[in-house]
């Protein structure tokens, strides 16, 4: 958990009397890691003390990750969230012009196999390194590295929507 970038407790107030629990999250979890929690109550009260319990063990955690209208709301929550997104990555995708072979490949290769680097990408799709490189900052708004390491990952959701995209990068070869 050491390497977590958010962590979600759902449903566990962190009682007082679970001084393990506290102690093991409160070493196990870096400080920049995002924590938010999920929980169910309606009362003012209740929902102060789950507060005022995470934050001792975690001081930076922000209100705006507290959530107290249940794990169903808030799963509902994330998916249309990430139903949002996609509708987002699907918008700036038409409004380009058509994809070219090359971006495509990329951007299909990165669905499939995340987390690859400049090298990789360059030896898997047969392309210099330089243009791999280009083809990277042309696509800025789908591809992303995510933890600033020099491996990439592609913002694609939909496995037919990145299928779709290697066969036109495929038929693109073809016709090429």
């Amino acid at each position: 958990m050491k390497q977590a970038e958010q962590v979600v407790f759902v449903g566990y107030s962190f009682p007082v009397t679970d001084i393990a629990s506290c102690f093991l999250f409160a070493e196990s979890i870096s400080p920049g890691c995002r924590v938010r929690v999920v929980n169910y109550t309606n009362n003012k009260k209740v929902q102060k003390e789950i507060r005022d319990r995470y934050r001792k063990i975690f001081s930076n955690i922000r209100p705006e990750y507290f959530e107290f209208d249940g794990a169903l709301n808030w799963a509902n929550k994330l998916i249309q969230h990430e139903e949002s997104e996609i509708e987002k990555l699907k918008k700036y995708i038409y409004s380009k012009k058509k994809m070219s072979g090359e971006q495509g490949k990329i951007l299909s290769h990165l669905y499939f196999e995340q987390a690859q680097s400049i090298e990789e990408l360059s030896k898997n799709t047969k392309l210099s390194k330089e243009r791999v490189l280009k083809i990277v900052n042309e696509l800025s708004g789908l591809i992303y590295d995510k933890n600033s390491n020099g491996l990439f990952w592609a913002k694609v959701i939909n496995q037919k929507w990145a299928r779709h995209l290697g066969l036109e990068a495929s038929q693109d070869r073809k016709d090429g």
